[in-house]
């Protein structure tokens, strides 16, 4: 195994503030993918594979949420993974969020969990010096605009969901609001 197939995971605690008495209050450890390839597959929800997860942990280790992510270029993964939690869990609430960008968030609450998607679209922006090298002289760049879909999965128990969709403000928590 080469040194470039592991991923940089962060580590860091998060502290909230108690509003009772203003201080500030151990949340969890989150552990968050720094790196990550979109040819991984790391975990499978429904026939959806996954190439990053973020997670958080309390003091005891009990687990607090994850949220998992992968990159699609249609939104095919995005209407099989809604329907595949809505034949399970009935409808989403379906919420149009503006964080760096409109995208779309569906939320599901059960006995037990919070379930969360967010489909978000990316434009990447690839510039090319195409008429320089036809031509060869100064020309402006091509720029070519392709998209995807950033499809994020979360999953937190009810016990926590409050605390953490009005608490985590970094990494991939961030498009997660209830």
């Amino acid at each position: 195994m080469h040194h470039n197939d592991f991923h940089k995971i962060q580590i860091h605690d998060i502290y909230i503030l108690n509003n009772s008495n203003q201080e500030k209050e151990f949340l969890g450890t989150q552990y968050n993918m720094l790196s990550y390839s979109t040819k991984d597959s790391l975990a499978k929800y429904g026939n959806i594979f996954f190439c990053k997860i973020d997670m958080i942990i309390d003091s005891s280790k009990n687990f607090l949420g994850l949220v998992a992510l992968t990159e699609t270029s249609t939104d095919t993964d995005v209407k099989q993974l809604i329907q595949y939690i809505s034949k399970k869990e009935g409808a989403p609430k379906e919420q149009i969020e503006d964080f760096f960008g409109y995208y779309k968030l569906y939320t599901w609450k059960n006995k037990e969990n919070l379930l969360a998607v967010v489909s978000r679209t990316q434009i990447k922006e690839k510039k090319s010096q195409k008429g320089k090298e036809l031509f060869k002289e100064e020309m402006p760049f091509d720029t070519i605009t392709p998209t995807s879909i950033n499809l994020y999965f979360y999953t937190i128990p009810l016990q926590y969901a409050e605390k953490l969709t009005k608490n985590l403000h970094t990494g991939d928590w961030l498009f997660l609001k209830s």
